[in-house]
């Protein structure tokens, strides 16, 4: 079973909601989120972290597990081979997906204008002829990248895969380096694109919207 949490974040958190609930976290974590030289990157890595707590709590994982994450040597964050985790955000949404029978990793991107001409390098032949072809050109673009996003970030290397060996079985499943993955879109907000790739073809998502702090 794969459970996503999402949740959104405001402009602005008042000072003493945000110490607490940094203070929730552990200090290496809290200090690479004081980093971030952008406030919507550091709000977002707190309701990233905040997410992923709180979704350990509710399948019955403990803080400590939390506590306990590591991460590879790509710098993906792990905790053991029965659950895996991936967090994404983009604008003011943040989701996180956790799943006990799966591999996974997840996307999220805010369907904006962008000079996605930028992006072709990262795009097949057929791939980038659908964009330029598509109705939606913008939307098309953004459902190609959050699919191969997930992927990726499932394979556990990010951008260390080989983007240019994943080809399409069907529109929900990738082969990467010959490795099969499924992908489900999740319909957490109409101005966003959210894919979840998973290791096999998962039927049971469940989608949980979590108000942050709760």
């Amino acid at each position: 079973m794969i459970t996503v949490f999402y949740s959104s974040f405001p402009d602005h958190i008042p000072d003493h909601i945000w110490h607490d609930s940094l203070r929730c976290l552990p200090i290496e974590t809290q200090d690479k989120i004081l980093r971030y030289h952008f406030w919507k990157d550091r709000y977002a890595g707190l309701y990233g972290q905040h997410l992923l707590l709180q979704g350990f709590l509710e399948i019955g994982l403990s803080q400590q597990d939390f506590f306990n994450i590591q991460r590879t040597s790509y710098g993906r964050p792990y905790l053991n081979d029965e659950i895996d985790f991936n967090i994404s955000h983009s604008g003011n949404q943040v989701v996180c997906a956790i799943s006990n029978t799966n591999s996974l990793g997840i996307d999220i991107e805010q369907i904006r204008p962008i000079e996605y001409e930028d992006f072709q390098s990262f795009m097949s032949k057929d791939e980038w002829s659908n964009i330029q072809n598509s109705t939606d050109s913008c939307n098309t673009f953004f459902e190609y990248w959050t699919k191969k996003e997930s992927v990726i970030k499932a394979d556990g290397r990010g951008m260390s895969a080989p983007l240019a060996s994943l080809t399409w079985v069907d529109e929900t499943t990738a082969l990467l380096e010959e490795k099969k993955w499924f992908l489900n879109a999740l319909p957490v907000s109409d101005a966003y694109s959210c894919y979840v790739a998973s290791d096999s073809i998962e039927q049971n998502i469940k989608i949980i919207r979590k108000t942050i702090p709760e």
